[in-house]
């Protein structure tokens, strides 16, 4: 088999083991061959280089002029101070129990119970399939709406504030508005 010794990366000796002559004539010829030898790698692997940044280039636009676009609707939900306690009792005594109680409105807004009225009413305004909930569906039918509406759906609560967010994000911004409008309407 053949070597190519020109791609051989050349070792040279470390600046205590140099012999160097009084002008300093050694140190620079082996620097200026290390660089030359630097320069020409990054001549040999540019084509490599620039072939991979066009492949990656290319399938990036691909990608993104096949994207489906997504949409997504806000609504918030103001949860009633009153309802955590005495209005008396200072807000860091109470902090505990004003965090129970925004957590469990976040677990009742991701409930399958609320989500199966919102896919039941989704089919009322014929909306698309794979949110809809019929008389007709079967069991399996409805978990697959009730799964494909939690997959779109985030609620958070903002900061530590007693607003929670209800985001809802679908291929049609009707959809997205929809979807969040109706979750609003049947969790009051």
């Amino acid at each position: 088999m053949k070597h190519d010794n020109s791609s051989v990366l050349k070792l040279y000796p470390a600046e205590s083991e140099m012999q160097l002559s009084d002008d300093g004539v050694a140190a620079q010829s082996q620097l200026s061959d290390l660089i030359a030898d630097g320069i020409t790698a990054i001549r040999r692997s540019f084509a490599y280089v620039a072939l991979i940044s066009i492949a990656a280039l290319t399938l990036s636009l691909f990608l993104a002029s096949n994207a489906t676009p997504k949409y997504e609707a806000l609504g918030r939900v103001v949860i009633d101070q009153s309802l955590g306690g005495n209005e008396g009792t200072a807000r860091s005594n109470n902090f505990f129990g004003e965090t129970m109680m925004i957590d469990s409105e976040v677990e009742s807004l991701l409930s399958r119970d609320l989500l199966t009225a919102v896919a039941t009413r989704l089919g009322e305004q014929g909306a698309d399939e794979q949110y809809v909930i019929t008389e007709t569906s079967t069991l399996e039918e409805r978990g697959e709406a009730i799964d494909a509406l939690i997959e779109g759906l985030s609620v958070e609560r903002v900061e530590s504030t007693f607003v929670i967010d209800v985001r809802f994000e679908a291929e049609t911004p009707e959809l997205a508005a929809t979807v969040v409008n109706l979750l609003m309407e049947e969790f009051r």
